[in-house]
């Protein structure tokens, strides 16, 4: 485990460790901080032990591990690309609870996407950001990021 301020450590989330990812979870859709897990909180949790996706070797979740609890995360897929290139790691979501934001952490979480792309000997590292989130663009680009002006994101419910 890697070690930031006050304690907190990035970890990967294995199937033990689902619960917690979940309160995690509910926190960041609630904005209040709790420990009860719901009954589709307990089916997720069977999903995931049915498809172990917390053990994919394409699919990774970091969390930002302040001892009692979970206070952030990265959730992260390796794309592989049909030529030299290798792949990417395209960063799906990132977020850090509000009481422990502006430490260190969500740094901390996109430093450890960086080495696991490096690990695997990937070509780049991929992510989307609103343009009206100004502190998460601060913080990819004090990391190295770059917008681009020839993609734009888009997405359609299935």
């Amino acid at each position: 485990m890697s070690m930031c301020c006050d304690g907190v450590g990035i970890v990967r989330v294995g199937h033990d460790q689902y619960a917690e990812l979940l309160r995690l979870l509910n926190w960041r859709r609630s904005g209040q901080e709790d420990s009860h897990l719901s009954y589709a909180d307990e089916r997720a949790m069977e999903q995931n032990a049915e498809h172990d996706i917390m053990h994919s070797d394409t699919f990774f979740v970091f969390a930002a591990d302040a001892g009692a609890r979970f206070v952030g995360y990265t959730a992260v897929a390796l794309i592989p690309k049909p030529d030299p290139r290798l792949g990417t790691v395209y960063v799906d979501e990132l977020w850090v609870a509000p009481p422990y934001r502006r430490r260190g952490i969500a740094s901390m979480l996109v430093r450890q996407v960086l080495a696991l792309g490096r690990e695997k000997g990937l070509w780049r590292v991929r992510l989307h950001v609103s343009r009206r989130n100004r502190a998460a663009l601060k913080l990819y680009q004090r990391l190295g990021f770059c917008a681009t002006d020839h993609s734009v994101f888009c997405e359609r419910e299935i």
